[in-house]
């Protein structure tokens, strides 16, 4: 699934990407590697970035790349 499908404040580990190889390089500039888990912080509204928490660092990204963002949700951990 997409990072876009992810609800605010869940977590999810990043699967790969669906785009090519430049986004790619982008992204593991940023930190973002496959294998990372991010924290869904916000959505802005009207089209705006998407905030996410990746190795404690709060990160923005558009959401057209967002899209390509492969993940798989972790579930809840109850106490």
């Amino acid at each position: 699934m997409s990072l876009m499908n992810l609800a605010k404040g869940k977590k999810a580990r990043i699967v790969g990407f669906d785009w090519d190889y430049d986004l790619q390089g982008k992204l593991r500039q940023l930190g973002i590697i496959p294998g990372d888990q991010v924290l869904l912080l916000r959505v802005a509204p009207f089209e705006g970035p998407v905030l996410l928490e990746v190795l404690g660092r709060e990160i923005a990204l558009g959401r057209k790349i967002a899209e390509h963002i492969i993940i798989e949700e972790i579930p809840c951990e109850l106490p």
